[in-house]
């Protein structure tokens, strides 16, 4: 083999290798992406199911407060009744009292 031989051999084998790193670099970029975007996919699920277990969380929490006000309200509503109630009847003894006091008990 003579010299221009090997030098064309070694120019031969310097673009194979050339060649070679460039599809060795266009896979990794394309692993690279894929990753990327499963990475993406990923983070974007974990953020939709947060989103979903904090709704659902609200949600109990508002349905708790909801049943505690309804609770509340019930029990202050049963107590002006009775309050009103005894007002009532309070009354109505004081006016029987007046109208026993001015027309006596004939």
């Amino acid at each position: 083999m003579n010299t221009i031989d090997e030098v064309r051999n070694i120019e031969k084998r310097a673009e194979e290798l050339e060649i070679s790193f460039k599809q060795k670099i266009s896979e990794m970029e394309k692993n690279a992406d894929s990753k990327v975007r499963e990475m993406k996919q990923d983070i974007d699920k974990d953020i939709n199911d947060y989103h979903e277990e904090q709704l659902e969380s609200n949600r109990k929490k508002l349905i708790g407060i909801k049943e505690k006000l309804d609770q509340e309200t019930t029990q202050e509503i049963d107590s002006i009744k009775k309050q009103y109630k005894s007002s009532k009847d309070k009354l109505v003894n004081i006016v029987i009292e007046e109208v026993m006091k001015q027309y006596g008990n004939s």
